[in-house]
């Protein structure tokens, strides 16, 4: 009897280690691809408008138009591309 326990046990723990393991390998394999797919993505996905230095921290602008600047500032309400929200002010 206590054998047939200690070997549902070790079956156990080798089912629980399969599966932490298999987690594991996942995670790291995810993030590896993610780490490569941001750097190839960082070259084809130039923002657009440029960076202005403010103070000690760079800004996007987004410049479009003739007149008076309307200036609007946005921080990216969920949007893929946050300009898209006022293009058409």
């Amino acid at each position: 009897m206590i054998d047939g326990i200690l070997i549902i046990k070790k079956l156990y723990r080798r089912k629980l280690f399969r599966v932490l393991a298999s987690i594991v390998t996942m995670l790291f394999i995810s993030t590896v691809w993610q780490h490569n797919m941001s750097y190839y993505e960082e070259e084809d996905c130039i923002p657009l408008g440029q960076l202005i230095k403010v103070d000690s921290h760079k800004m996007h602008i987004y410049v479009e138009g003739e007149g008076s600047p309307t200036v609007v500032f946005t921080v990216g309400s969920g949007t893929p591309c946050a300009h898209t929200d006022y293009y058409y002010i």
